[in-house]
């Protein structure tokens, strides 16, 4: 279930002429991020994602393939259906009653990967700003559990519970479901399109809305919330929105 992943950021953004320095894009030569093209952009972002995916394992999450749970449907080639997690989080073996709390990591739509919350500040302001790693910090400090979810990654599959075609978000929820290790709080920070996410989840099992203790969204985008969701979101759910 648990996979070995080639870490090899570092030498892709030096091969494009970049390195982080304190968690800012630099050139080889010390200057900022110079945007040359779409290409180019886009050759940056996939350094920065492997990058920022390296990190994660440096900060002693566990990268999971989750075609190893089902039969998934091939995305891009380069791109494997990948998500991280605490050690732990998918134990099979015998029932565990946790007494940590779960906190799953769900952000928007795009290009954003495993570890991200808007890639444009990845490139051209910070990982600090950008990618979700001091929140997987304080998650940690916290002494709790995390899930780092990848929606954006191509692959499907055949949800293990409801036996339905779905992505990754759902596809995670249903294998939380089928883990021995239960968590005694479930919270939810989702970024922008994340909020759909998590709006889908709470409409399609009735387990999130049970098991769920907090909603926090940052730029939550999504049409109308039903009244029951409307409800849940009013009683343990906040949105912070960027202030003009």
């Amino acid at each position: 279930m648990v996979m070995a992943l080639e870490l090899s950021g570092e030498s892709k953004l030096s091969k494009l002429g970049y390195k982080f320095v304190d968690n800012k894009l630099l050139q080889n030569d010390d200057s900022p991020f110079k945007f040359l093209g779409q290409q180019h952009y886009e050759e940056v972002g996939d350094a920065v994602a492997t990058y920022i995916e390296e990190l994660l394992i440096k900060e002693g999450l566990e990268a999971v393939d989750l075609s190893k749970f089902a039969n998934s449907t091939p995305g891009r080639l380069t791109e494997k259906p990948v998500i991280y997690s605490s050690p732990g989080v998918w134990a099979q073996d015998k029932q565990q009653q946790s007494e940590k709390s779960l906190i799953l990591l769900i952000q928007g739509s795009g290009a954003v990967r495993a570890g991200q919350w808007a890639r444009s500040l990845c490139i051209n302001d910070s990982l600090c700003s950008g990618s979700q790693l001091n929140y997987i910090r304080r998650i940690k400090k916290m002494g709790w559990d995390v899930i780092v979810f990848n929606p954006n990654q191509p692959h499907t599959y055949q949800g293990p519970v409801s036996q339905r075609v779905v992505k990754n978000v759902e596809f995670v929820w249903e294998r939380l479901q089928e883990s021995k290790h239960q968590y005694k709080d479930i919270a939810i920070i989702a970024h922008s399109y994340g909020a759909h996410h998590t709006l889908n989840l709470l409409d399609n099992y009735p387990q999130v809305r049970e098991k769920v203790k907090g909603i926090a969204f940052t730029d939550g985008v999504y049409q109308k919330a039903s009244k029951q969701n409307a409800e849940i979101l009013k009683r343990i759910g906040m949105n912070w929105v960027t202030s003009a």
